[in-house]
């Protein structure tokens, strides 16, 4: 056998050594989806309390914040209320006036971030949301409390 083909042989023989090494290193994908799911931090995606004029009002949350902004990139305000510092109220209203809920904080202070824009700089003790139906409020505080219980067991 010539030299020019033990080379060629020897090269294709470690390609294929370390091809099928390199097959077995990462993990299933199903495997690294599950990492990857619980590595990703629970949140509340942004979301609006309603159609027509609610569309102005948008809502997300995460581990630290309920946020809720008002009018386009929070002109007309902006709230951000600390998740463990909040605790909610009754839904009130009628479907001819939609409906509202209220947070407040906990302990009495003035917890919760007030602004616009992206400035918070003032504080307040309670704030309201609006929703158009019982139901989208309804569907709120059900991610909330999922939302809750998920940052609770992350810690």
């Amino acid at each position: 056998m010539g030299e020019r083909m033990r080379m060629i042989l020897l090269a294709a023989g470690t390609a294929a050594t370390l091809g099928g090494c390199a097959l077995k290193a990462p993990a299933p994908e199903a495997e690294q989806l599950a990492v990857q799911e619980t590595l990703e931090p629970p949140v509340i995606p942004r979301q609006n309390p309603g159609d027509d004029v609610y569309v102005y009002h948008n809502l997300k949350g995460d581990c630290a914040w309920l946020t809720h902004g008002y009018g386009r990139n929070n002109a007309w305000g902006l709230w951000r209320l600390p998740l463990t510092q909040v605790t909610t109220g009754v839904i009130s209203g009628d479907e001819a006036n939609g409906f509202e809920l209220t947070y407040a904080c906990k302990d009495g202070s003035a917890c919760i971030e007030a602004g616009d824009l992206e400035e918070t700089p003032d504080r307040v003790g309670d704030h309201t949301i609006p929703f158009q139906t019982q139901a989208r409020a309804e569907d709120w505080l059900a991610q909330v409390g999922r939302l809750t219980a998920a940052c609770t067991a992350a810690h």
